[in-house]
């Protein structure tokens, strides 16, 4: 089995931002309880303690500053090209 992990990233605090945004909009389950973890998440985020797992297998990392520039076909094309070696 071979893992190919796609990794979504921006500045930190656009992250934080899109994260916010999502809890008042009410996007997220109330259980996540947001309001008391959103200083937690920030400084996380901040310390860039989220990216990729340590697996043994492919990353691909992906710019996503601004939606309308990601390469959607360059990311298919490498998901697909990982499908074939597995």
């Amino acid at each position: 089995c071979r893992v190919l992990q796609i990794v979504l990233d921006a500045s930190p605090e656009l992250l934080i931002s899109r994260f916010r945004t999502r809890w008042q909009r009410g996007e997220r389950h109330p259980g996540h309880v947001d309001d008391v973890a959103i200083s937690e998440v920030a400084d996380a985020i901040r310390n860039a303690a989220y990216g990729p797992l340590n697996l043994d297998g492919d990353v691909v990392c992906v710019d996503t500053t601004h939606w309308d520039s990601v390469d959607v076909e360059a990311i298919l094309k490498t998901v697909g090209y990982a499908l074939l070696r597995s």
